[in-house]
């Protein structure tokens, strides 16, 4: 399983619409396993965290999949995204160059 965070940002005033974008995405394709969501606050104002859960068999599929869904929020003023490729600390612990 490759798990992916996607964070995103957009300014408070921008909330009614995303979540009207957000309500468009209904589902997940198949070699999504889950697609978990946190929010918080920031100083560019709302904050949130996808946390994602890829089989390994379709990384190519799954990225290209998240980019576009990411897409959809580009009309947002203010918006703005980073992905990344994250870890469990068990997997961490087994990088060799990881002391603890």
């Amino acid at each position: 399983m490759t798990i992916y965070m996607v964070t995103t940002w957009f300014p408070t005033n921008q909330a009614d619409e995303a979540a009207k974008i957000t309500a468009t995405v209904t589902k997940l394709p198949p070699y999504i396993k889950k697609w978990q969501e946190l929010a918080s606050t920031d100083e560019k104002g709302l904050k949130s965290y996808s946390i994602i859960y890829v089989d390994d068999k379709n990384i190519a599929e799954a990225q290209l999949w998240i980019a576009k869904v990411m897409s959809l929020y580009h009309g947002l003023e203010g918006f703005s995204w980073k992905l990344e490729l994250v870890m469990s600390q068990r997997d961490a612990l087994k990088i060799p160059s990881v002391k603890v």
